[in-house]
């Protein structure tokens, strides 16, 4: 009888590690999923000025719930944009897979503004050679995520006296499920 107990007993013990267990094992493997980011730009073009070329070096993205250099890196290979040629059209920055969870902020690394007003190339300032955007941005899972950043070229280009233009972005941060046409992958320039 005493050794019927003894099994009962390590078979109940077993059972309750295992209830304990597999759980967390499940857990773990959920917190590795992954969901795709797309990252997106778009305008509505500037009074008086045919081009505006952005040169952004870098993209990230900061998750919620971490230090506040732990930043994400979605693009690395610098792209060259035109804020006047993306009006009315997505342009596709880049695609990264992320870790599943909640991301607070985007961040663009610019390199590089050229604007031309009238015929004429000015190098304009961006006072802090990068834009910080915060938002909720969701990445789901096995989903994809689209996050654009719609640049009102109006507020965005500042004129500021003959040959001086500075780029103080106005930008309105929009996530969502992925976008739909129109959608341009290669960087458009002037």
């Amino acid at each position: 009888m005493k050794i019927s107990n003894l099994r009962k007993g390590i078979f109940i013990l077993g059972l309750v590690i295992l209830s304990i267990t597999i759980p967390l094992f499940g857990a773990c493997a959920k917190s590795e999923k992954t969901g795709t980011i797309q990252v997106y730009v778009t305008d509505a073009p500037p009074v008086g000025v045919t081009a505006v070329l952005i040169k952004v070096s870098k993209v990230e993205v900061h998750k919620s719930g971490e230090a506040d250099d732990q930043w994400v890196t979605v693009l690395t290979n610098p792209q060259v944009f035109d804020l006047v040629q993306v009006s009315g059209v997505n342009h596709l920055l880049g695609t990264s897979d992320l870790a599943a969870g909640n991301y607070t902020q985007v961040r663009l690394e610019i390199v590089d503004v050229t604007v031309t007003i009238a015929g004429v190339q000015v190098k304009a300032i961006v006072p802090s050679g990068e834009l910080k955007l915060v938002g909720n941005i969701v990445i789901e899972a096995g989903k994809q995520t689209s996050v654009i950043l719609d640049f009102d070229g109006e507020k965005s280009v500042v004129l500021e006296g003959q040959d001086k233009v500075s780029l103080k972005p106005v930008v309105k941060l929009i996530v969502g499920t992925p976008v739909a046409p129109p959608v341009t992958t290669t960087a458009p320039t002037s």
